[in-house]
């Protein structure tokens, strides 16, 4: 953030969606209240509500966007689904899923992400604002 603001720069952010907490149930919007249950989703909170006042104070223009697991290409061992899932069903083959499965999940494919990213910032910039 201090480099972007330095040289007037737009910090364009990927973030997750940690600080919203558990789902139960309901979408992560950004008007959702960040209600985080680890230490993880505190420090992202804290995190975001450090960009957003930063944005708001004037000292760096700010885009925001956020994604949940990801997978696709070199995320690996990394990815909750990807070397444990996905080549193993594409080989009918047994997966290796953490959780229950059967539990309502929302994965981010990562060229999605990434394609997701110019877009947003021009949405950001032609709102003028800070967007998540």
């Amino acid at each position: 953030m201090a480099a972007a603001q330095s040289v007037g720069a737009r910090l364009v952010v990927m973030d997750n969606v940690y600080m919203y907490g558990r789902a139960q149930g309901r979408p992560f919007t950004e008007e959702r209240d960040y209600d985080a249950h680890t230490r993880k989703g505190h420090v992202r909170a804290a995190m975001a509500r450090d960009l957003m006042a930063a944005h708001a104070a004037g000292r760096v223009q700010v885009t925001v966007g956020r994604a949940s697991d990801f997978f696709g290409p070199r995320a690996g061992a990394q990815s909750l689904i990807g070397d444990r899932v996905i080549p193993p069903a594409l080989a009918d083959k047994t997966a290796l899923v953490m959780g229950d499965p059967d539990m309502p999940h929302t994965y981010s494919f990562i060229p999605d992400i990434g394609a997701s990213e110019p877009p947003l910032d021009a949405r950001s910039r032609l709102m003028g604002g800070f967007v998540v």
